[in-house]
């Protein structure tokens, strides 16, 4: 492969994984504020962070049956791994259940557009964790993650014409907390997929998540006071409930398989601001879906055109920075 540029295969891997993330947070957008829903927030995330990881893993296995050699020829089959690549997989699992909480909590306050541009802010911790590990020199990243990060400030404002109004919450939840966790599991991820192909680890990781939230979940909701509250929401799993769920999570399963395969040929932090092109994609998506369903991602989406014009300014600088890198590593 042309060391000197980022090589085609791998940007079109990330952009087709790019396009798969943003229409699953779409979906997860819709399903937490529509779908699963409590007067206690933080337990209707919990609920669907738990069903949702298990249908994920049924999701994969059907997809894997049908696709598993089309997404990675390396793929064997069904097998149980390595035990190195299970300590991988049982790491990011770990860190994906915790960071996975504050994003659906983020996603019941922010639309999805401002998910995936607040998230994006994991380029920072990726990037320290390439630069020292010696993947990527420091200057050729400076200029590029320094476009992200300021194009994820002009998207987070909210309101220009009466006063400038930036999302607070989300900057925590999301840009410091969800990312930093993502940036650290991202960072097991890419070392677990050395020790096993892609659909395989991807399958693991995500068995292991859902152990983890399986436990982590229950604890928090008695530590809250909340395990009732939590038990009641079997309530709100009916059918609709169930084809929601199993649309975001197939996305969810191909996003995976795609950036895991193209971490195998490229750093962390390449492939991560290559697969950031969901930020230009998130800003339509978002505004056709609340043009076809109006308040389905909430009321909170700006109504006046500068607040829109803003989010595009920040999406396109974004834009700038991921395709930068398309030039020089």
């Amino acid at each position: 492969m042309n060391r000197e540029k980022v090589s085609k295969g791998v940007l079109t891997i990330a952009l087709i994984a790019a396009l798969f993330t943003s229409l699953n947070a779409a979906i997860d957008n819709y399903i937490v504020r529509s779908v699963i829903t409590s007067q206690d927030q933080i337990t209707a995330a919990s609920f669907y962070l738990v069903v949702g990881s298990w249908v994920y893993i049924i999701c994969v296995l059907i997809c894997n049956k049908i696709f598993g050699k089309q997404l990675d020829p390396e793929y064997p089959g069904f097998t149980f791994g390595t035990r190195n690549m299970h300590k991988y997989a049982a790491l990011s699992g770990i860190f994906g259940a915790t960071s996975t909480l504050f994003y659906l909590r983020g996603s019941q306050m922010l639309d999805p557009s401002l998910i995936l541009i607040l998230g994006c802010c994991a380029v920072f911790y990726m990037a320290m964790y390439d630069v020292i590990k010696k993947n990527i020199k420091g200057k050729n990243i400076l200029l590029p993650a320094s476009l992200v990060i300021l194009g994820s400030i002009m998207a987070s404002i909210q309101h220009i014409s009466d006063n400038i109004k930036i999302t607070v919450w989300g900057v925590v939840l999301i840009a410091i907390v969800c990312s930093g966790l993502n940036a650290f599991g991202d960072g097991t991820r890419k070392k677990g997929v050395k020790s096993a192909d892609a659909v395989t680890f991807s399958l693991w990781r995500f068995i292991w998540l859902s152990a983890v939230a399986t436990i982590l979940v229950p604890s928090l909701a008695l530590i809250r006071g909340k395990f009732c509250d939590l038990l009641e929401m079997r309530s709100m799993l009916n059918l609709n409930a169930f084809v929601w769920i199993a649309i975001t999570m197939v996305l969810a399963s191909l996003y995976n398989v795609l950036s895991q395969k193209a971490l195998k040929f490229e750093s962390l932090t390449v492939v991560f601001l290559l697969i950031n092109s969901k930020i230009a994609m998130g800003v339509p998506i978002t505004a056709i879906g609340n043009i076809l369903s109006p308040g389905a991602f909430g009321n909170g989406i700006p109504e006046e055109w500068t607040s829109w014009a803003m989010r595009s300014a920040g999406a396109i600088v974004t834009f700038l920075g991921v395709f930068y890198l398309r030039k020089k590593k």
